[in-house]
């Protein structure tokens, strides 16, 4: 963890790091840019010094060539503006002029200013009338034609240069939206509302009302819509009273998705348990519920496996006193070989389930999964008949007799890992925490698969 009181010094760091880099991209761009101003390519080297300013606008090399250099670009737009307006090429002239408008107002942005051609305002004014002027009758008589995607680029442009020019306000909406609108329109007709119901949503948030989309809009709600009842689960006594919990969980879960297509009545469980299937169907569709969600546990399966007992190495330690060569007394460590135990056993919860969605208006399976779930949980611990912090690990061959193989792990890390296993927990989980965590993931999965239920038809637009 990096202390706080590093934290300003670091910040600093990385900030002077993207300084020195982008210094350094700037150098490199404005180097790039002279070679080509010297190759006689000014067009090319405007674009290089306009990307070093842009790195580090400190680069006075770069601002210099960068006014040298951007009023090239300048004077060569207008040039070609002028060619434009007296061919009389009307849009061309019109493009150039705002691309030389832009141009110029970015590089004023960054500081660094240009001279304009202040008469050449006057001649963009009359072209871009003149355009405009062409270009609406053009895009009208596209759209009478009902040709939208020729009309719609063409209507558009007259609306971002004069969008209070006549009509343009509506005849570019009905080029970008109509074709949309038919096609949201076919959707709705031949089966496919919730297609349907994503275009009618759209057109509405880009155009807050377009002929009767909001009306159709619901439509395509209204039949896209699955009005759910989920049944209680089936075979429940394979999980105990647990399993009561899963079509509440259920109801939960798809509550929570945030889709619009997706309702729950509630469940009337007294019907469920007096009426056979096809009936209760029959009933489930007169309370006004399209479909019905059919919950059953297949299997469920807990197991426990043998209890492993082993014998492991281990070794304690006392010290003994003997005098050095000088008769000073010392310690020294001595190991003794001894055994503690280990154990491990496992267990593991297995469970299968199925659901159905079903129509209540023609008894159709519309859509079916089987799951299969499984838990498992182990422990291994160790037992001592002794004090187990005196035990230090290792490993030998024989209790009794001395080996080159004989290992003492005597340090604090393996001493430590040792200790864990004596303090690790010792008994397997309850089977009622396995149930509990199977109808968690029953009631997510089921839940999940319903969401992503689409009862579209495939259907082609044409292009």
């Amino acid at each position: 963890m990096i202390s706080t009181k590093r934290v300003p010094y670091f910040a600093y760091s990385i900030f002077l790091f993207l300084l020195i880099l982008t210094s350094c991209v700037s150098k490199r761009m404005y180097k790039k840019g002279v070679a080509l101003e010297k190759a006689n390519m000014p067009l090319e080297a405007a674009g290089y010094y306009q990307t070093a300013v842009e790195k580090n606008a400190k680069n006075v090399d770069a601002r210099i060539a960068l006014k040298r250099t951007g009023q090239y670009v300048v004077d060569s737009y207008f040039k070609e503006f002028y060619g434009y307006y007296n061919s009389q090429e009307n849009e061309h002239a019109v493009d150039k002029y705002r691309q030389v408008k832009s141009y110029y107002s970015h590089l004023r942005n960054l500081g660094v200013s240009l001279t304009w051609d202040d008469k050449s305002e006057s001649y963009y004014e009359e072209v871009k009338d003149a355009y405009i002027a062409e270009a609406y009758l053009k895009g009208v008589h596209l759209l009478d034609e009902e040709k939208f995607r020729e009309a719609a680029p063409v209507l558009d442009k007259v609306f971002q240069l004069n969008p209070n020019y006549r009509e343009v306000k509506e005849k570019r909406k009905v080029a970008i939206y109509e074709p949309q609108f038919r096609n949201a329109q076919f959707l709705l007709m031949e089966g496919a509302p919730r297609r349907a119901y994503g275009i009618f949503e759209k057109i509405l948030s880009q155009t807050g009302d377009y002929k009767d989309t909001r009306l159709l809009k619901e439509e395509a709600l209204e039949q896209a819509t699955l009005t759910m009842v989920i049944t209680p689960c089936g075979y429940a006594n394979k999980m105990g009273t647990d399993a009561r919990s899963i079509s509440p969980m259920v109801v939960t879960h798809v509550k929570q998705n945030s889709s619009p297509f997706f309702r729950i009545k509630e469940d009337p469980k007294q019907a469920y348990f007096s009426l056979n299937y096809d009936d209760y169907i029959k009933y489930i569709y007169k309370l006004g519920a399209n479909a019905i969600v059919k919950i059953d546990l297949l299997d469920v399966h807990y197991g426990i496996g043998d209890l492993v007992k082993r014998y492991k190495c281990a070794y304690t330690k006392s010290y003994v006193t003997y005098k050095d060569e000088e008769g000073n007394e010392k310690k020294k460590a001595v190991y003794h070989k001894t055994y503690y135990k280990e154990y491990s056993t496992s267990s593991l919860f297995r469970y299968r389930y199925q659901y159905s969605l079903v129509s209540t208006l023609t008894g159709e399976v519309l859509q079916t999964k089987t799951f299969d779930g499984r838990f498992e949980d182990k422990v291994q611990y160790a037992l001592y008949k002794g004090n187990y912090r005196s035990l230090i690990p290792g490993y030998f061959e024989s209790k009794d007799k001395k080996s080159d193989s004989d290992q003492v792990y005597d340090n604090e890390r393996a001493i430590r890992d040792l200790r864990k296993q004596f303090n690790a927990r010792q008994r397997l989980l309850p089977v009622a925490d396995f149930k509990k965590r199977a109808v968690e993931d029953i009631a997510q999965k089921i839940a999940a698969d319903i969401v992503r239920y689409n009862g579209d038809k495939q259907v082609m637009l044409e292009n």
